[in-house]
């Protein structure tokens, strides 16, 4: 079968989502690491994401090489990368998956609208409290974090364990890649007041989620070594990533904003 190519890091949550999703669909895809960390704490980034990518950024989905007709075509925004999984498989008949949005238009939009203001309020804080310098940045930008976090766990399905419900959806993935497998950084760098209560009674749908989610073979195929995680967001840590994140981070704006 024809397969994308999928231009990733290893590393990058932005980019598991995509995968994520790829995986969910079984949608035939190349793999390509497209960011390698050089001395220096930047990027070296494929030539072929630049041509395709004017930000170089992952995740980036090209057509098969060999569909002409979809030469200069590329998808990338990871949300958008999220939905494009879903209609490219549609489009294909590759997947008896379910859809990773729910049905309707206006139950469509609101998952939009719900999986941005994950992205935007759970997500982006996540980079605060790892690059700021002031440590009250840093407990602001924890405290919101938490803050929000609760509210999604308020706002998941009663019956659960997902955020509709039993089934996976682009709200779950838009989280996924920091909340079920990243949360353990900011402990380990920000000491242990920067922890995800576990003894919360508010966040008790959370941890349902979490522990359902990373049982999934979409999910766990994405899975990376906490300690080779542990080491590569070092240079966030010590706000000396050279990275689109970590500029705008350190200039005083959101991770989202790039």
């Amino acid at each position: 079968a024809s397969r994308l190519r999928f231009f990733s890091a290893w590393f990058c949550p932005y980019a598991q989502r995509a995968w994520v999703a790829l995986n969910h669909h079984r949608i035939p895809y190349t793999s390509i690491e497209a960011l390698t960390i050089t001395k220096d704490k930047g990027y070296v980034k494929h030539p072929v994401l630049l041509q395709h990518n004017p930000k170089g950024l992952v995740p980036t989905i090209l057509p098969p090489e060999t569909e002409k007709k979809g030469e200069g075509a590329s998808v990338y925004e990871s949300l958008f990368c999220i939905e494009f999984a879903d209609e490219y498989a549609k489009e294909k008949n590759l997947s008896n998956r379910a859809s990773l949005m729910p049905n309707g238009a206006f139950a469509k939009g609101q998952a939009r609208i719900m999986a941005s203001w994950v992205n935007r309020q759970i997500c982006s804080p996540f980079y605060r409290v790892l690059i700021r310098t002031d440590k009250k940045e840093r407990a602001d930008a924890f405290a919101e974090l938490l803050a929000h976090l609760r509210i999604f766990a308020k706002s998941i399905h009663r019956e659960g364990p997902f955020f509709y419900g039993t089934g996976l959806s682009i709200v779950d993935i838009a989280l996924a890649p920091w909340w079920a497998y990243r949360f353990y950084i900011l402990e380990h760098y920000r000491g242990k007041e920067f922890a995800i209560p576990a003894d919360d009674p508010t966040l008790s749908p959370y941890y349902r989620w979490y522990e359902a989610i990373v049982k999934l073979p979409a999910v766990k195929d994405t899975l990376q070594d906490k300690k080779k995680l542990v080491e590569v967001y070092e240079r966030y840590a010590d706000a000396s990533a050279k990275s689109m994140v970590g500029d705008a981070v350190r200039a005083g704006k959101e991770a989202h904003d790039i």
